[in-house]
């Protein structure tokens, strides 16, 4: 009896230590976890912080510093496949390094694209290719959210250890959705170069890439009617409910522009009807089109005049071929 009961000690003993071993080595992991992506997460607060804000680093020396995260991103995931792994988090830690070799993807891509980005030689498809690696940044958060935690509490749920691991560590590498966005990146770029953000304005203090810039008015169309409008006579359009101008815009210089201002004043009633539009980005050589609905109804069976302007962007001289006057006659 007394050795049955001795056994039996033992049994519960062994147990209850490998018990223990077992949550100690779920709250390793999760710890590892945290510190982990915590050093990621610092490198993606490093990262934009760097784009948000360069201050008096120079160009290589940016490049120099992205590069360095790279390394570090890729020290990560070696150290990330060296943890000690319970059995039942197995599917947590695939997950794990998915989502830190997003991360590290993205951060490679942004290291070799940014030297043309910075330089003089189609430095636009570069950032648009530094844009597109904002996504490795965005799915690497998913993963972790979606796949890393959820599979991390339902492997110790398994093992009878959901509160051992209560509190696991959040993480976010790409700090805002606005990166996705090309225009957010041209701007970081220009930061780095030293440049002011373009505005459509004509402000002769503010800074501008080297080389010509210019915007042309190629044509203006009042829908739904499909009118083109032409300087050589009085266009009628029949109508005056649910009308727009189409406006198309060329970039006529060497660089890419953003917020080209688009303004059409109808003047010849009892007061000038005024529109604006904008044109958010367009390439060199691009030809875009942007309606601008009339907002109230026009006089009637007059001749109106319609003024058309596609504003000055930073650094533009010549702005002959920006405005037009047309003659244009509403029917009831």
């Amino acid at each position: 009896m007394i050795a049955l009961v001795l056994a039996l000690i033992l049994i519960f003993g062994i147990r209850a230590c490998l018990g223990a071993r077992k949550a100690q080595a779920f709250e390793d992991y999760v710890a590892d976890v945290g510190a982990l992506v915590g050093e990621s997460d610092q490198q993606g607060d490093a990262l934009f912080g760097l784009f948000e804000d360069p201050g008096t680093q120079s160009s290589v020396d940016v490049e120099n510093t992205i590069n360095g995260f790279r390394v570090e991103s890729e020290q990560l995931i070696e150290r990330a496949g060296a943890i000690d792994v319970p059995d039942e988090l197995s599917e947590a830690q695939g997950y794990l390094l998915q989502s830190l070799s997003f991360r590290s993807d993205g951060l490679s891509g942004i290291s070799e694209h940014l030297p043309t980005a910075l330089g003089d030689t189609d430095p636009a498809a570069a950032e648009e290719l530094i844009a597109g690696q904002m996504q490795n940044f965005l799915t690497s958060d998913v993963i972790y959210s979606q796949r890393v935690l959820p599979a991390i509490q339902t492997g110790a749920r398994d093992a009878d250890l959901l509160e051992r691991v209560s509190d696991l560590p959040e993480s976010q590498f790409l700090p805002d959705v606005s990166w996705l966005q090309l225009p957010t990146v041209e701007n970081a770029i220009g930061s780095i170069k030293g440049e002011a953000p373009s505005t459509g304005g004509d402000d002769p203090d503010e800074k501008v890439a080297p080389g010509l810039h210019g915007t042309g008015l190629q044509g203006v169309t009042v829908q739904p009617a499909g009118e083109k409008l032409s300087d050589g006579g009085v266009i009628t359009v029949d109508g005056t409910e649910g009308l727009s101008f189409e406006v198309e815009v060329q970039n006529q210089g060497e660089n890419d522009e953003r917020n080209v201002a688009i303004r059409i004043t109808i003047d010849g009633g009892d007061a000038p009807i005024e529109l604006s539009g904008e044109v958010p980005s367009i390439k060199v050589d691009e030809t875009v089109s942007v309606e601008l609905p009339l907002t109230e109804p026009p006089p009637t069976n007059e001749d109106l005049t319609v003024d058309v302007t596609v504003e000055g962007v930073p650094g533009e001289e010549n702005e002959d071929n920006n405005s037009a006057e047309y003659l244009v006659r509403f029917g009831s």
